[in-house]
């Protein structure tokens, strides 16, 4: 018989979580609820999944921008208010009886932990990128949250060493924690065998306007390297999620002349992302620790151009050097190292099909053994047999 895992969002699905989604249709031997207080009918809502469709919630959009401002605010306010939202999903709780709630992101999890408590049903917090340093900088109080999250939790997952050593760092017993990669669908996301000639090259960056992707850093390493590598361009695809980085970046591409060469496209669906990747030669993505401490932690977009068969120049940040492997399916500078990453860029432009081709097979081979979407749903449905099996909430605090 299968076990019922109730899955809680805080939004279902924004687009850049489609792993989410792919975890969810990969886990074999599981029937998935899901709740959220904002379900998004977009490309990754499947009418014929289980969903707990908020009271509280009237708009469903095709994608999640498109909620109105008195929606996110009712929607907001039913989640903090007592005896709204969370005693709705409660009475469904004890209706469906879960074998295990799933709860995305480190504060989502803190939010609905005491609900398991009450239930006595094992709670999973995966923790993903913001929930980490960023969250506690802006609201100390979930230093102390996340003590009461860790107890209460049966198990907590995460995408990498760089961040299990963080969680470690805040208190989170070492025996929780376990690593469990985001992936994608390497049977959907077809190789392309590198057509590159030498001395030309079509670079890339998938990544939303934040700052933590570090798109001024990009721009400066591709204007460094045009003065030797004139048959080049640069495109620019993502979410313009903050509009003062997108005029940065849009200015930086004025002042410096590169309107020619470089492209900005805005957020793409993950069907038509992966119809133009095979496009481009090579992924740049220099990630950094933004000022206000938010950082990656494992960015998709690098395990799908690496499927492709596209190396990736990016930084030694988080758990990015798990991703891509220096010297093997891309090159890692330091965070904020402009000319190291011309180099890089200098290095890819003169290579030629043969030894291009070294890298993209061996980014193909890394994405297939370590971030396939059927090893990690394995994974979490080893893992929910376990808690279900012995881990309970209800003698923690």
């Amino acid at each position: 018989m299968p076990l019922t895992v109730l899955y809680i969002f805080d939004k279902y699905l924004n687009r850049t979580m489609n792993w989410a989604h792919r975890l969810l249709h990969f886990t074999p031997e599981i029937e998935p609820i899901i709740a959220s207080p904002l379900i998004v009918k977009n490309e990754f809502y499947d009418p014929d999944r289980r969903f707990l469709h908020s009271p509280f919630q009237y708009q469903y959009p095709a994608d999640e921008w498109s909620f109105s401002d008195r929606q996110l605010q009712i929607a907001k306010a039913a989640v903090k208010i007592p005896l709204l939202y969370k005693f709705w999903l409660q009475r469904q709780i004890k209706q469906i009886k879960p074998s295990v709630l799933h709860i995305h992101f480190g504060n989502v999890a803190w939010e609905y932990s005491r609900l398991a408590v009450k239930a006595d049903v094992p709670l999973i917090a995966t923790f993903h990128g913001y929930d980490y340093r960023k969250i506690l900088r802006d609201k100390p109080v979930f230093s102390k949250r996340y003590k009461q999250l860790f107890a209460r939790a049966a198990a907590i997952t995460c995408g990498g060493s760089d961040a299990k050593n963080y969680l470690i760092s805040i208190g989170c017993p070492a025996a929780k924690i376990n690593i469990v990669h985001m992936a994608i669908d390497t049977e959907k996301v077809l190789y392309r065998p590198p057509q590159k000639k030498r001395n030309e090259l079509k670079l890339l960056q998938i990544s939303s306007f934040v700052e933590k992707k570090g798109h001024i850093y990009t721009l400066r390493a591709f204007k460094k390297a045009l003065a030797v590598c004139p048959n080049m361009t640069l495109t620019l695809i993502g979410e313009f999620v903050d509009e003062e980085i997108l005029r940065m970046v849009s200015s930086h591409i004025n002042a410096e002349g590169l309107e020619e060469k470089v492209e900005i496209i805005g957020s793409l669906s993950y069907s038509e992302l992966l119809r133009r990747i095979p496009r481009y030669d090579v992924m740049i993505h220099p990630s950094v620790t933004a000022a206000d401490t938010d950082m990656e932690c494992t960015p998709v977009s690098m395990m799908d151009v690496q499927a492709v068969g596209l190396p990736v120049i990016t930084t030694r940040h988080a758990d990015i050097p798990e991703v891509v492997l220096h010297g093997k399916t891309g090159m890692l500078a330091e965070e904020k190292d402009t000319d190291t990453l011309t180099e890089y860029i200098h290095f890819f432009y003169k290579a030629d099909t043969e030894a291009f081709t070294e890298y993209a097979e061996a980014a193909r081979r890394h994405i297939e053994k370590e971030y396939d979407v059927r090893k990690s749903a394995a994974q979490f449905a080893e893992l929910y047999r376990k808690v279900s099996r012995g881990a309970t909430a209800n003698n923690v605090v």
